[in-house]
């Protein structure tokens, strides 16, 4: 569940600064449910090699 997450602030984070470099300005509301469906989707298909890459990250 950490992971899911963590791919779902990570991936809202990025469409927020595309936003916000878009000129979209921060009075723009993002749902975070989608980003949350797609941590989910993305766990559920790729569950061991994304618990990899983030070991991986951590030098583990």
């Amino acid at each position: 569940m950490f992971l899911t997450l963590f791919i779902a602030a990570v991936s809202g984070g990025l469409v927020a600064v595309a936003f916000l470099l878009g000129g979209k300005g921060r009075d723009y509301a993002i749902p975070f449910g989608p980003y949350l469906a797609l941590g989910g989707w993305l766990m559920l298909l790729w569950p061991n090699e994304i618990v990899q890459g983030y070991l991986h990250l951590l030098g583990s």
